[in-house]
């Protein structure tokens, strides 16, 4: 994260569920040092984060479960891969039907302009 801070800017904060590995003394140290906010999602309301929700359905539904894995490098392997082709090579139709980098792409321009303004 430290690397996507560098090169994008950080986030205002930092919007997660309460599972143990968001409520931990690395996440809230990391996030103290950054001065980025943790904002939890209140315990058995998962529509407060319906498009991370969302997405890992998908990515369960077209990765994960579509097979066993012998190790953590086979998922991490899978993972990549299906992550690449969610973001260059599939289109979404949210997005007018572009893939998001080429919606990023697109829209860079007017996104630094909102944020100069």
């Amino acid at each position: 994260m430290l690397l996507q801070i560098t090169q994008k800017g950080k986030p205002a904060y930092i919007r997660c569920d309460n599972g143990p590995e968001f409520i931990s003394r690395v996440l809230e140290k990391f996030a103290e040092e950054n001065g980025i906010e943790i904002r939890f999602s209140q315990p058995g309301k998962p529509t407060q984060n319906g498009l991370v929700e969302r997405l890992n359905g998908t990515q369960r539904k077209e990765c994960l479960n579509l097979k066993y894995f012998n190790t953590v490098k086979e998922v991490q392997q899978d993972l990549d891969a299906w992550w690449n082709s969610y973001n260059f090579d599939r289109p979404h139709s949210s997005l007018g039907y572009l893939t998001p980098q080429q919606f990023i792409d697109k829209n860079q321009n007017l996104y630094f302009n909102l944020v100069a303004a």
